[in-house]
């Protein structure tokens, strides 16, 4: 969604996909929401930003301030590959933490057969949960949950369910360390600095890294550009 700026002296950020933009582009809008607010409240109806768009920006925002700070953890310059996964596995634990996202069959809780889900395969977040984060995020996103109608209201948890377990499933799946087919290695990784790769003499470098990756590598690269 693209919306013109008319703040005096404010830069709106650039619409991007890159995680790190994208969080900067939702925290304009949650800086800026009154002056946004003023601004169109008397536009027409298809031009105004729904109340679930804002619930929508403010979850989604809370999440990926947490995406990036791992991924500013993981471009450490003095980060060595195998402390990649302790920080993945961290930012997995925080999300859960986040959404209290619970694992196995809900419906074998006796404690929670009558508490509303959203399930994915062995994932599960509870209506009660996900209501509990949106008033966690301020007064404004809470005011706008608590004035939507009751189908709007479940909608709501829905997507907002469906949108963490499918970060989570994500997450579970990245592994930095991979094999000569780019699957997840059975192995820890070397304890090896990018810095200490570039100053191996060539033959070291051919015999110990490329030569055992090279089937890999000739996936991306041709016979020349790996030469």
């Amino acid at each position: 969604m693209v919306v013109s700026v008319w703040f005096t002296n404010i830069k709106c950020p650039k619409e991007t996909n890159r995680w790190a933009h994208l969080g900067r582009l939702l925290n304009f809008y949650k800086s800026y929401r009154r002056p946004f607010l003023e601004h169109t409240k008397d536009k027409p109806p298809d031009l105004m930003l729904l109340d679930q768009w804002w619930i929508i920006t403010y979850v989604v925002a809370s999440a990926i301030d947490a995406i990036n700070v791992t991924l500013a953890q993981l471009q450490a310059r003095s980060l060595m590959i195998s402390q990649q996964e302790t920080f993945v596995q961290n930012l997995f634990d925080t999300i859960i933490a986040m959404f209290e996202i619970e694992f196995g069959d809900a419906d074998g809780s006796e404690a929670r057969k009558d508490d509303a889900y959203v399930q994915q395969g062995s994932l599960h977040i509870s209506a009660v949960a996900i209501v509990d984060h949106i008033k966690n995020q301020g007064s404004f996103a809470r005011d706008y949950y608590e004035r939507l109608e009751a189908a709007d209201q479940q909608d709501m948890i829905n997507h907002i369910a469906t949108y963490v377990m499918a970060l989570i499933i994500g997450l579970h799946s990245v592994k930095a360390e991979r094999d000569d087919d780019n699957h997840a290695l059975d192995k820890d990784a070397l304890l090896v600095l990018p810095a200490q790769l570039v100053k191996l003499c060539y033959g070291v470098f051919l015999k110990d890294v490329l030569d055992p990756f090279r089937q890999h590598v000739s996936s991306f690269w041709f016979e020349e550009n790996m030469e």
